[in-house]
């Protein structure tokens, strides 16, 4: 009995051999298809349809999985048996199975119930609490725990599992009945971007329970059945419509939610049917299905803590979309777009043409209706008239964007200047980009994102020049909250421009319902509130922590965040007409925060803050660092984050310490833990300087404060045990100094406390702790302070110390009652040569300065030679003018004293580069007396070819 085929999921064979015969098309001999049976053979068909008998494994075969690398000699082939093992086949282009991988899935059902997420990766519900991601390739897995989700009992395990492949969820159905769907990026499933899938973390999106405790589920429909009864779901996105103050938004399948943000408002409505979608807009609201619309007139009294919702009419229409214009409806079927009156009087239709396809999606402001069309149009209408025509050409996006599939997002903004769109790329590659429609230059430009996949675009509502996008960060591991709103300003000659990107920082997933100044309203399915609705508003970038008064106060706001978004900052500030401290104040904080300190200081002085200005001033006299200068105006402006951040680019984290201890914060990196941790974690050195300096600060809060242990623990720590812990121990508590310092076991700390021994006079305890710092220098002095030059002398003898030998001459010169020798071994033994030959000059130890003089260095030599010199002994000043390179003044002293048996030992330094009287003085030497073959070779050396042809 066939088991299961490939392709992707449980498929049927006919899939499979659709799926692999596309697959097969580059490869004469690649097998058509594997088969597994229920007793373990696998078998495998040729192009040719003749059958051939694969290897026979251990127990029933449940899923199979075929894997051809591009360029590879081998095709790979995975089996899940009925055990939960996983075996790998390696497959030559001759049809031998070569086992490579066999591992074993643990497990608590007899039969498991598996799916492939692409040919490497695996679901396996094993009968647990909780959903196994296999990868098979890798030889890794994930596991996805049920118990995190609201709602689902810890006892519970999954039962089965399947796989949506057009939306990329994930079902599984635990022994309870109840019904689980996971979700994870990207959702696409192209086979380019299949391996992705593995190594994403899954979020679980939604559950609910069905009534059928032994039900069968399978994809791509998620249709689920037992023995009596079959239902098949459908996946449909959350409705929701905002049109400020007003909001709707989806709350199941039969209701809606509406909120009056302006009247603090809100109201529950449910209907008889399935809602598809909603909209809301001037005290109306319609809610449609597929087959039904109903509308509703919404109205509040003001003792009433709710909105009162009246239902006007109800009609039978199967409308896609329906917008709300002047109390009347807007609404697109296939290829028409129907105006009618609240109670569903068709009043007019327009019709697309043929060849543009159907009504897509479509978005209404002020007098202006776009439609987007299946086919790749975009069509603006005036709605003015009592009949709408179209009042700007129609555009054909492919021209722009050669990638379309179909359209995703629409939106045109408060002025009806510029028409925002995303779209489905054709490869089923997952599109980075989001598209602008400038209507006057009738132009598309876009800008494209690296690491993030754009979801919904919508104008803010109270300023034409704003755009938000909802994005869906593409890391490899998407955790919830990962998603992320991007503002633009849009501009006639720069398209679109990047303002801000504000993470949406929600447990669950996320939705934007909407903008209007100063917030962005934020639909959150929380896990943590257990997929309870939370509508959500959070801060503009450019309004973060600023409530205007006054419309105008916001509109300074918006402009100046304009003119800033596009580099144009002296006309930013000279936009701002308004005289409110607030709004200075505020704009001063974003110029901070953007870098621009000059401008910063003129919003200062819009404000008069003389002794801000003044600091910064007489900051900057001292620190040029323009990084430095903003962390000081940002932590004078409180703004500690932005603050600390400038302190750390600059790279002077003494500042961001600083800082710190003024807020009184001394707690240690979150980031990278306590430095002195069990394992030595190696970070950066300027994360530790910057650990080390707060746990420092925090040793001398601690010290204020008297509190001994603690600011010695916090000194340790901060890696000051070696100096500033004994010096604490001295001020505080000097009994405890001692123990502590033989406790260390450390040579500068001997040496720090021998210092301190020596100058309380304990002289005798001081060359000890000397002795354990292997200071023989300060040893040898204490000796000569104590008169005790022979002990000093025994010390130096032992140990060749050069700066103890050193010490304990010149203690013994000044004294003037020590042997000669003795000064002139301790000189030596320094290496002070000078000083050795200066005392045996004085005792005219003669042979002594010629062998102390060839050991030093030239000038000591050329002293040394002059002193011989005086006293008649020609043959050593020659020697040591000679070793001193004074070549010249060697052979003069030797000729004109007749030493001429020392000029063959120095002309054997003669060369090229000597002096040509000295060189001719030698040859006329030699060639006198009858030494030709010295002057020849003498000429030779100095190049002297002529000279030597005349000898």
């Amino acid at each position: 009995m066939l088991r299961q085929s490939l392709s992707y999921g449980n498929g049927g064979l006919l899939e499979a051999v659709s799926a692999l015969k596309a697959a097969s098309a580059g490869s004469s001999k690649h097998p058509l298809f594997l088969l597994g049976t229920s007793a373990g053979d696998v078998y495998y068909l040729d192009q040719q349809g003749k059958v051939h008998q694969g290897p026979r494994l251990q127990g029933s075969v449940q899923a199979i999985s075929f894997l051809e690398i591009f360029g590879s000699k081998y095709w790979t082939a995975y089996f899940v048996m009925d055990s939960l093992n996983v075996l790998g086949y390696q497959i030559s282009h001759g049809f031998v199975f070569e086992e490579t991988f066999n591992a074993a899935c643990p497990g608590k059902t007899p039969v498991p119930s598996v799916c492939w997420l692409n040919p490497e990766v695996l679901a396996i519900a094993t009968g647990e609490n909780h959903l196994r991601i296999w990868d098979c390739l890798k030889s890794a897995n994930i596991d996805l725990p049920l118990h995190d989700f609201a709602g689902t009992e810890p006892a519970e395990a999954l039962r089965t599992v399947t796989l949506n492949q057009s939306s990329g969820v994930l079902m599984g159905q635990t022994n309870s009945g109840k019904l689980l769907f996971w979700s994870s990026w990207p959702s696409s499933s192209s086979q380019s971007f299949c391996r992705m899938m593995c190594s994403t973390l899954w979020s679980l999106i939604s559950s609910f329970q069905v009534r059928l405790s032994a039900a069968d589920i399978s994809g791509p429909s998620f249709a689920i059945a037992d023995t009596h009864t079959v239902y098949v779901l459908q996946q449909r996105p959350l409705s929701f419509a905002f049109t400020y103050p007003l909001l709707a938004i989806q709350t199941s399948t039969k209701s809606v939610s509406i909120i009056d943000e302006q009247r603090k408002k809100a109201a529950m409505q449910k209907v008889k049917f399935q809602i598809s979608g909603v909209a809301v807009k001037d005290n109306l609201l319609v809610v449609w299905s597929e087959e039904t619309v109903s509308v509703w007139q919404m109205s509040a009294q003001a003792d009433d803590e709710g909105l009162t919702l009246t239902e006007i009419s109800t009609f039978r229409r199967d409308y896609a979309k329906i917008a709300i214009y002047n109390g009347a409806l807007v609404a697109t079927k296939n290829k028409s777009i129907n105006f009618l009156t609240a109670q569903g009087v068709v009043k007019a239709d327009i019709k697309v043409l043929a060849n543009e396809g159907t009504v897509a999606l479509m978005d209404i402001k002020g007098s202006t209706c776009v439609v987007a069309v299946s086919e790749g149009y975009l069509k603006t209408f005036n709605l003015d008239t009592s009949d709408p025509k179209s009042w700007n050409k129609t555009k054909a996006i492919k021209e722009a964007v050669t990638s379309y599939a179909s359209f995703k997002s629409l939106s045109i903004n408060l002025d009806c200047l510029y028409i925002a769109f995303l779209t489905d790329r054709n490869d089923g590659v997952p599109e980075d980009k989001v598209y602008l429609w400038d209507l006057e230059r009738n132009a598309i430009s876009w800008y494209s994102f690296d690491s993030a996949v754009p979801s919904q675009v919508t104008w803010q509502s109270d300023d034409p020049r704003q755009l938000a996008v909802n994005l869906t960060c593409s890391s490899t591991w998407k955790k919830a909250g990962n998603d992320r709103l991007a503002f633009f300003f849009a501009s006639s000659d720069k398209g679109l421009v990047l303002a801000n990107q504000l993470p949406l920082k929600t447990n669950g997933s996320a939705l934007l319902l909407g903008t209007h100044s100063p917030f962005a309203f934020v639909y959150a399915n929380s896990v943590e509130q257990g997929g309870k609705l939370a509508v959500i508003k959070r801060f503009l970038p450019d309004c973060e922590g600023f409530v205007p008064e006054h419309k105008d106060d916001m509109m300074a706001i918006a402009d100046f965040g304009y003119y800033a978004a596009l580099g144009h900052f002296s006309r930013a500030i000279n936009s701002v007409k308004t005289t409110s401290n607030g709004v200075w104040n505020h704009l001063a904080r974003l110029c901070v925060k953007r870098g621009k300190l000059e401008y910063a200081k003129v919003c200062l002085g819009k404000l008069g803050h003389v002794a801000i200005l003044a600091d910064i001033r007489n900051f900057a006299e001292t620190n040029h660092n323009t990084k430095a200068q903003l962390g000081r105006l940002a932590a004078l402006l409180h703004i500690k984050g932005t603050a600390d951040e400038y302190f750390g680019m600059s790279g002077q984290t003494d500042l961001s310490d600083s800082l710190r201890k003024a807020c009184g914060d001394f707690a240690t990196d979150e980031k990278h833990g306590p430095i002195d941790g069990p394992q030595g974690d190696v970070i950066s050195t300027s994360a530790r300087l910057k650990q080390r300096g707060l746990l420092y600060e925090q040793a001398q809060h601690e010290k204020a404060f008297a509190d001994v242990e603690m600011t010695v623990e916090k000194l340790k720590k901060a890696k000051c045990e070696k100096f500033d812990v004994p010096r604490f121990l001295l001020q505080k508590r000097p009994q405890e100094l001692h123990d502590y310092i033989d406790q260390a076991n450390d040579t500068r700390l001997y040496g720090w406390y021998g210092h301190f021994l020596e100058s309380q006079n304990l002289t005798d305890e001081a060359v000890e702790y000397y002795e354990k710092a292997h200071e023989l220098k300060a040893q040898v002095r204490i000796f000569c302070g104590r008169d005790e030059q022979d002990a000093a002398l025994a010390l130096v003898r032992r140990s060749h110390n050069r700066a103890a030998a050193f010490q304990l001459a010149h203690a013994m010169e000044v004294e003037g009652k020590t042997d000669a020798t003795i000064l002139v071994e301790l000189y030596e033994m320094a290496g002070a040569y000078r000083n050795a030959i200066r005392i045996c000059m004085d005792n005219e130890l003669d042979e002594e300065v010629v062998k102390l003089a060839l050991q030093s260095q030239k000038s000591e030599s050329i002293m040394a030679a002059k002193y011989l010199q005086s006293k008649g002994l020609i043959d050593k000043a020659i020697t040591l003018y000679h070793s001193a390179g004074r070549i010249n003044k060697a052979t003069d002293l030797a000729f004109t004293q007749g030493y001429y048996g020392n000029i063959e030992t120095i002309s054997v330094d003669i060369n090229e580069n000597s002096d040509p009287r000295l060189i001719e003085r030698c040859v006329e030497y030699f060639a006198e007396h009858k030494q030709v073959d010295r002057a020849v070779n003498l000429l030779i050396k100095a190049k002297r070819v002529q000279h030597e042809s005349m000898i």
